[in-house]
């Protein structure tokens, strides 16, 4: 058998051979003239917005975060420093904000008078509290007295309602002890319907004393947030109290700047109107006015008997 000859060694692929690529040239720039060397201290970083400022022109931080805009500012030393003309527009256009102050306080003085009547008694009697604590002064010591008593009054009769209710509340629910204490049952509702009256005819005059006086407005300004907790906070620029704060210290600018006799405006004239309209009305009619609304309450009462 013929002898195999085997090769010591194989033939092996030829390794390619390396591709040297041309490197990028480097481009220096070279500086345009001479470049000295600045030894002082460094200049700040330049920032696109400067701290502090805002970067919207079109409206004022306070338009921006909700807070009312500001009127014209009162100011008779800046007044007499404005041209001939320029005090005439600017007079011009403080006429107008007093105007529209003066609407906007006549509606929301309606608003309040209609919430107030249809607030709940001891809403009414700590609104009451309130105002004689922080305004009682402006009431002469006749009517601040005869007040104090009748808020008093109001007082304890809500103490009563609140003990009554308790009481029927503890009182067992089954039909069985229903009927075993109905009479029991009846002379606490009788008695709750009772204090309630009280309390009603308290409140009615306590409000009353007030309003006789002139002082409704004040009374609702004083009690704004107690008879809406949803009105806004004193401050805000909205509130009543800052409506009316506002609106008289128009009238002591125009009367700084020599222009008080000129500003009986929608505000004035409507408390005028509503006060004449009152004394005509007279009080026999008034009379008619509040027989009429005793025999509706009672009609109401009739209807929806208190639950036992």
């Amino acid at each position: 058998m013929p002898k195999i000859e085997r090769s010591s060694s194989l033939a092996s692929t030829p390794r390619a051979e390396a591709v040297s690529r041309p490197s990028a040239p480097v481009v220096t720039i070279a500086p345009k003239g001479t470049v000295t060397e600045y030894a002082g201290q460094a200049a700040p970083p330049k920032e696109l917005v400067p701290r502090g400022t805002n970067v919207s022109k079109s409206a004022s931080p306070s338009s921006l975060w909700g807070e009312a805009p500001k009127g014209v500012e009162l100011s008779p030393e800046a007044f007499d420093k404005l041209s001939l003309p320029e005090k005439k527009k600017f007079i011009q256009t403080a006429r107008a904000e007093h105007r529209q102050l003066g609407a906007e306080i006549l509606a929301r003085v309606e608003v309040l008078d209609a919430r107030w009547k249809n607030s709940r008694l001891s809403t009414r009697t700590e609104a009451l509290r309130e105002f004689q604590e922080r305004r009682g002064n402006r009431l002469d010591a006749g009517s601040r007295r005869k007040l104090d008593g009748l808020i008093d009054r109001s007082e304890a009769s809500q103490r009563k309602i609140n003990e009554l209710r308790a009481k029927i509340e503890l009182l067992p629910k089954t039909p069985e002890s229903k009927k075993a204490k109905a009479e029991l049952r009846n002379e606490l509702a009788r008695e709750l319907r009772r204090a309630r009256d009280e309390q009603s005819k308290v409140v009615k005059e306590a409000t009353e004393v007030v309003d006789a006086v002139g002082l409704k407005t004040d009374r609702l300004v004083t009690t704004e947030q107690i008879i809406d907790p949803t009105a806004p906070v004193p401050g805000s620029g909205e509130s009543l109290l800052d409506k009316v704060q506002r609106f008289f210290k128009f009238d002591w600018f125009f009367n700084a700047v020599g222009f008080g006799d000129k500003t009986r405006d929608l505000f004035t004239q409507s408390v005028e109107r509503r006060g004449a309209q009152i004394a005509e009305e007279g009080k026999a009619k008034l009379d008619a006015i509040r027989v009429k609304e005793n025999l509706e309450l009672e009609r109401v009462r009739n209807s929806f008997p208190l639950p036992l």
